[in-house]
């Protein structure tokens, strides 16, 4: 009952954004507001425990279940890359944008850290992200912006041909800052 109550409670930090030093004096309250629970006696928590349960214990299985949920249907693979200010680095984040019909979503996948990234680095931490997932269902990406981006998008282009062995396998190609520019090739939909 102590873990389950532990999970539950970081659940709740992440799902309403609490940060994790909010975590470290919660033991203490709910011993508190409950003295004849056990589960509030032997309740653990503190910001290095919240933070490792929900980055090393429970991430991995939401990701897995998004992968799983995801690895059958066409998806449309958005990134962004930005400086984190806290660790000073480039931070790419990934989502992905799927159909269950009659509703779309688009759901976060990961962040993977790196420094200065060439269009190659890129590609490889792409390439590091989409292991969960399968690479040939990708139809679109969004991306943030210019020149390291479309370089991006020709090389994943050509590993896509190249992997399905189709020369017709494109992607639509989509960027939402910070302008909208689209590629349609209604040809590939329409099989022609």
């Amino acid at each position: 009952m102590k873990v389950r109550a532990e999970i539950g409670w970081v659940l709740k930090c992440v799902g309403i954004h609490y940060s994790f030093n909010s975590c470290s004096d919660v033991a203490g309250l709910f011993r508190q507001l409950f003295p004849d629970s056990e589960t509030a006696k032997s309740f653990q928590m503190g910001d290095d425990k919240a933070r490792y349960m929900a980055i090393y214990g429970l991430a991995p299985d939401f990701q897995q279940l998004l992968a799983d949920k995801v690895k059958d249907k066409q998806y449309v693979l958005l990134f962004d890359e930005a400086l984190n200010s806290k660790a000073q680095r480039k931070q790419l984040d990934v989502h992905n944008r799927f159909s269950e019909s009659p509703k779309v979503h688009t759901r976060y996948f990961t962040s993977i850290f790196m420094g200065d990234a060439t269009a190659a680095d890129l590609m490889v931490k792409v390439d590091e992200c989409l292991t969960k997932l399968r690479k040939h269902n990708i139809v679109q990406i969004g991306m943030d912006g210019p020149t390291v981006n479309w370089k991006l998008y020709k090389d994943l282009q050509a590993d896509l041909q190249h992997e399905t062995g189709n020369a017709e396998h494109w992607l639509l190609r989509f960027t939402y800052r910070p302008r909208c520019i689209s590629r349609w090739l209604v040809c590939c939909f329409m099989g022609h």
